[in-house]
């Protein structure tokens, strides 16, 4: 008997507890074939087939808008200012969408080959782009810092063989995907 009063006691307290946490966001910093906008309205899906990012209402589960953006869509991530980033693997760039602007992507980031990773720092300074193939040899990819600001290069530094994921984690390190390896690299980003 008086273990089931404890017992009781203890998972009383622990739901009690459980109620009082804090609902954990959405938001990701990592790229895919979907992502949610900031306030989770919005649903952005890439269409490779047709070169578009659809937007889609997700209360009335309608296609809202399509924008053109670059050859051969492969992700898109969505920064901390609701900005739309898509990787457009068939011709070496990243399109920027800004929400509720959905005429067309106009601005074109020019990177790697077969770039398909993407991740936005929390800070909103920099992208991070993860291209399949460095333009100067075939054995490995590139990661690519972006200054948001000027929307040019900060840096670049040769990743494993055909890396293809990113997901940033806490302070300044990055994990990494690599496709052919089936493992992951862990790169600081300072």
């Amino acid at each position: 008997m008086r273990v089931s009063i404890l017992t009781g006691a203890l998972l009383g307290s622990l739901v009690w507890s459980a109620c009082e946490l804090p609902v954990a966001p959405t938001y990701t910093n990592s790229s895919g074939s979907l992502a949610l906008s900031r306030d989770d309205a919005l649903l952005y899906a890439v269409d490779k087939d047709n070169d578009i990012l659809a937007v889609v209402d997700a209360k009335q589960e309608q296609v809202i808008a399509t924008v053109k953006v670059g050859k051969s869509p492969e992700r898109v991530t969505v920064g901390p200012d609701d900005t739309i980033y898509v990787s457009n693997r068939g011709d070496r760039s990243v399109s920027i969408v800004r929400k509720n602007d959905w005429t067309s992507a106009p601005v074109r980031i020019e990177v790697g080959i077969e770039p398909i990773g993407l991740a936005v720092a929390p800070d909103n300074k920099t992208l991070y782009v993860v291209s399949s193939t460095s333009s100067t040899a075939a054995e490995y990819g590139m990661l690519t810092a972006i200054d948001l600001g000027t929307l040019q290069p900060s840096w670049e530094i040769p990743i494993g063989d055909e890396p293809r994921g990113i997901a940033l984690l806490d302070g300044n390190r990055a994990v990494i995907s690599l496709y052919r390896k089936a493992s992951l690299v862990e790169v600081n980003l300072t």
